[in-house]
């Protein structure tokens, strides 16, 4: 399922009436006033009416699930489908991954070292490797590719010393989201949830600490 939002609307707030800057989402996740949650998230910048169209990292009917509720109003149904993109927005912003299988064209740093890290992985195909300051149509070769950890390592010798001085086109992420992502985004629409309907105006404690477990593997720690 994918979930369209314009820049400057939290999801949050669309579903709670929620205008002022004291918006909980904004509270909760560190976001400073004015700060679109899903540019956050994305890195995107000056996107003033850009429209972001966002893949669900999981679906309503799984999230139901863990709400463990027997039936649902259209009203419930149409949150739990925000919170379901608020939640993979969050994993994401939390993980520092897009996750979902998708093409990037990213800028690596050398560290004159035998390795570069990427930002996003499992990576399962190289397009190309080029030096930004030679010709982008000319690959660079010489090493071998690290998917599990979105590493690229030299085969011999050490990358060229620079600040996003390499070019890299490349495909990763995962086709199937491995359960223990799944779960962790269950549960944090479940938390969001219920907290909807037990104390909307109170900011739930999240992540919590079982969901910090889940999402602790998939973590990017470097780049």
């Amino acid at each position: 399922m994918e979930v369209s939002f314009y820049s400057n609307t939290d999801p949050w707030s669309a579903v709670h009436g929620l205008t002022n800057n004291a918006d909980m989402w904004s509270a909760v996740h560190g976001l400073t006033n004015n700060t679109d949650m899903w540019s956050a998230v994305h890195g995107l910048t000056n996107n003033a009416g850009r429209r972001l169209i966002v893949a669900n990292l999981i679906s309503s009917s799984r999230a139901k699930q863990a709400i463990a509720q027997v039936s649902f109003t259209t009203s419930e149904n149409a949150l739990v489908d925000t919170l379901c993109a608020v939640a993979s927005a969050v994993v994401r912003q939390h993980t520092r991954r897009e996750l979902l299988s998708a093409s990037h064209d990213e800028l690596a740093s050398g560290l004159a070292d035998d390795v570069i890290f990427l930002r996003q992985y499992p990576v399962t195909s190289i397009t190309r490797v080029s030096l930004v300051t030679g010709d982008p149509l000319v690959e660079v070769g010489g090493y071998r590719v690290d998917s599990t950890q979105g590493r690229l390592v030299r085969t011999s010798g050490c990358w060229q010393r620079g600040r996003s001085n390499y070019r890299v086109l490349y495909t990763a992420g995962y086709a199937t989201l491995p359960d223990d992502l799944v779960e962790a985004c269950a549960q944090w629409v479940a938390a969001l949830y219920w907290q909807s309907k037990d104390n909307p105006a109170t900011a739930p404690e999240l992540p919590t600490v079982a969901i910090k477990r889940l999402l602790a593997p998939h973590r990017r720690l470097l780049g």
